[in-house]
């Protein structure tokens, strides 16, 4: 059963990661094409090239670090997986997959592809949403581990 949970979850991962790649090439392919948009939510490509949020400068020494926290982050959720705690690794996976498909964008186009716009929050993309629901889960399943 066990075998069968990880197979499955890691076949999920990976078409999350293959529709952020399709959404991506998607605008890239059609940069002036709106595909929908509205006063609260529309369809917006913009080549981030700053870092966090779009606000702080990047450099190409940034890439390195954030290549070293990537790394990081899979050497403890391979440590995690041998203690058995699935829970643990499936979000670790959805932070990485999001960061590696957002380093891809930077590699390849020098800043990251971002595609959907909500309102008057920064633009951004479904690796971005991925990266935010994996720590958000990470941590509120580290408070209820230490407060239950």
């Amino acid at each position: 059963m066990r075998r069968k949970k990880i197979y499955l979850s890691s076949i999920f991962i990976f078409c999350l990661f293959i529709v952020d790649r399709f959404f991506k090439h998607l605008a890239l392919q059609n940069p002036d094409k709106v595909f929908f948009s509205n006063p609260w939510f529309s369809w917006q490509l913009w080549l981030n090239d700053k870092f966090f949020f779009g606000i702080l400068p990047t450099k190409f020494w940034w890439l390195i670090f954030v290549f070293i926290g990537w790394l990081t982050l899979f050497l403890f959720g391979y440590y995690w997986w041998q203690k058995k705690r699935f829970n643990f690794i499936f979000w670790l996976a959805l932070i990485i997959i999001g960061g590696y498909s957002n380093l891809f964008d930077r590699i390849f186009y020098q800043g990251v592809v971002d595609y959907l716009s909500i309102w008057y929050w920064p633009v951004f993309n479904l690796a971005d949403i991925y990266i935010v629901v994996g720590v958000m889960t990470l941590m509120y399943l580290n408070y209820k581990k230490d407060y239950n």
